[in-house]
């Protein structure tokens, strides 16, 4: 803009928030080195100073509140600080007072109360998903929620699971082939892009059964871009966001041509695909109603992008934690060729409900590593939970100048003026309640085998009440049968002396994490190998024994003995 002065003067849009935004995407991590393995991979945050802003915190505060460092905490020690601030702070989010809940009563509380804690996500969740089911609340929600929910009932998925099943097993093979081309028959991976990938590419027999590569390619090109704008603002001012905005452009239009394509065969009760695409064009809800064809798109899109990032990224925090425990992964390769002996023809969708080990260390990374950190809600009505009251609020009530926990406020009713909330998965996740003991702040791989009090039902990775996730047991079976598959097929390792960052946008995960890929032989293999080998022993011995018993016998050979 031109001013009064002739100087040339920059869009009005707060340098402040800029920095708050930036700090808030960068510095907010949920790993640190000693979980991935002590002196073989540093995870190194970005950071981020403004001596202007005050510290932003999602789900760790500073314990020292009238002195807060200029720096940000790594999540452990702020977990340990945590008993100092309490389950419930006020803290700044992107420039604006916000209530944090963080034990799993309090988590609770926030998610199965719809009533008083409304659906609300970041500028840019909201214009790149649209209508999608995660954004929305009341008779809508339920409308949808209902239709999108028939794609996931336990026939459905029986139905879609052999597909899904043959291409994540393909996918792994594609890599084993790649390494045999090597010639030291070994090779490093960017483990966070390679399961991306297969999982897109898995989801599709799910999703989109009858698309050609060409259109998997073109659609999931989209997808990247739209993932890529979700970890920054929604601005213009930001190229990533804009690409991203122009790929959802496309892609809605890509899925509305293919979904009223389809709808002409569901319609006409032709040989249609049995995937998630047809449920979402002839289901319908209990009052009768159909979703649009718009609609449709648009829970498509967030479908693909939960089975492309989310999937993709536990998957990753699974490998980075198994590799960084040599006696962990040697358990669960053990477990693999116990169960690949005695499978035969059995496929490994099945296989996969006799592997104990593996689905505990499945669940306690998803209880300690959740792709999604925690949910935003606004508070709609007046509510209090655990003694301290919690108004409506108006968004232009005086923010606090500094970070103050609720405990110090010194009233017989204590007052939030906040009216947006922020339900913390992560560290709810560690709470006794869930973990089953005290030491919920540590990774404990067979947590889910040998403490009784620890169940998965307990988890909150998945969210619960209204919006508890629908693909939560698709995701498990996919994860169960990806990592199966990989464990079974390679020795796997972390590669030595690199740097990998902890990403918390889209959703949380390690960006860069390299791991060095190995052909592996199975023991059960071999055991087979040895079998076959000491049959033949047996039999040549037999034959020897009756050749001699007829050299022997004078009379002639016994013909009976000997068979």
């Amino acid at each position: 803009q031109q001013s009064s002065s002739g100087m040339v003067a920059l869009p009005r849009f707060s340098f402040s928030l800029v920095c708050v935004l930036a700090h808030g995407f960068c510095c907010i991590t949920a790993f640190s080195a000693s979980k991935i393995g002590p002196g073989r991979i540093r995870v190194q945050p970005l950071k981020f100073k403004h001596r202007g802003v005050s510290n932003l915190r999602m789900h760790e505060q500073q314990s020292q509140l009238r002195n807060p460092p200029k720096h940000a905490l790594s999540f452990d020690v702020s977990f340990r600080e945590q008993e100092k601030l309490g389950p419930i702070f006020q803290t700044d989010i992107m420039s604006e007072e916000t209530m944090v809940f963080q034990d799993p009563g309090a988590y609770k509380f926030v998610s199965t109360n719809p009533d008083m804690f409304s659906t609300e996500w970041p500028d840019n969740f909201s214009a790149l998903f649209g209508t999608a089911l995660p954004l929305m609340d009341g008779a809508e929600h339920k409308k949808h929620r209902q239709i999108i929910g028939k794609a996931f009932t336990p026939d459905a998925l029986e139905r879609c699971m052999p597909a899904v099943t043959k291409s994540l097993e393909q996918s792994v093979a594609k890599l084993e082939a790649a390494l045999g081309q090597n010639q030291d028959g070994g090779s490093s991976q960017g483990m966070l892009g390679v399961s991306k990938d297969v999982f897109i590419e898995a989801s599709w027999d799910f999703l989109i059964a009858d698309l050609c590569a060409s259109a998997k390619q073109r659609l999931t090109e989209h997808l990247r871009k739209i993932a890529i704008g979700l970890g920054v603002p929604a601005s213009e001012l930001f190229p990533p966001f804009s690409e991203a905005m122009q790929a959802r452009t496309a892609l809605l239009a890509e899925l509305r041509a293919i979904a009223q394509e389809r709808k002409k065969n569901v319609l006409a009760e032709a040989n249609a695909p049995h995937d998630a695409l047809s449920v979402l064009l002839s289901a319908q809800a209990d009052d009768g109603s159909h979703l649009t064809l718009d609609e449709v798109a648009s829970e498509l899109i967030f479908l693909m992008f939960a089975a492309y990032d989310t999937t993709g990224t536990v998957a990753t925090s699974f490998l980075s934690e198994a590799t960084g425990r040599p006696e962990v992964l040697e358990e669960l390769a053990r477990e693999q060729d116990e169960v690949a002996s005695n499978a035969g023809s059995e496929p490994l969708s099945l296989q996969i409900r006799r592997m104990p080990k593996l689905e505990a260390v499945l669940n306690e990374v998803l209880r300690f590593h959740p792709p999604t950190i925690g949910i935003f809600r606004r508070c709609v009505q007046d509510t209090s939970y655990k003694g301290y009251h919690i108004p409506k609020g108006q968004k232009e009530r005086p923010r606090p100048k500094r970070l103050q926990s609720l405990d110090t406020i010194s009233s017989s009713v204590r007052h939030i003026v906040s009216e947006q909330v922020w339900a913390g998965i992560v560290l709810a996740n560690r709470g006794e309640e869930v973990a089953g003991r005290a030491d919920g702040e540590a990774f404990c791989p067979f947590r889910f085998l040998t403490n009784r009090k620890a169940r998965a039902s307990s988890l909150l990775t998945f969210s619960s009440g209204a919006h508890f996730c629908l693909g939560s047991q698709l995701a498990r079976r996919m994860l169960m049968i990806y990592l199966s598959a990989l464990i079974g097929a390679f020795d796997l390792a972390v590669v030595p002396n690199q740097s990998a960052i902890a990403e918390m946008l889209p959703s949380a995960g390690l960006e860069g994490l390299k791991l060095s890929l190995s052909p592996r032989q199975r023991q059960a293999q071999l055991l087979q190998i040895v079998l076959r080998v000491r049959g033949a022993v047996l039999r040549a011995t037999a034959v020897c024994l009756c050749l001699r018993l007829c050299k022997l016998d004078q009379g002639g050979c016994r013909r009976d003995a000997c068979h």
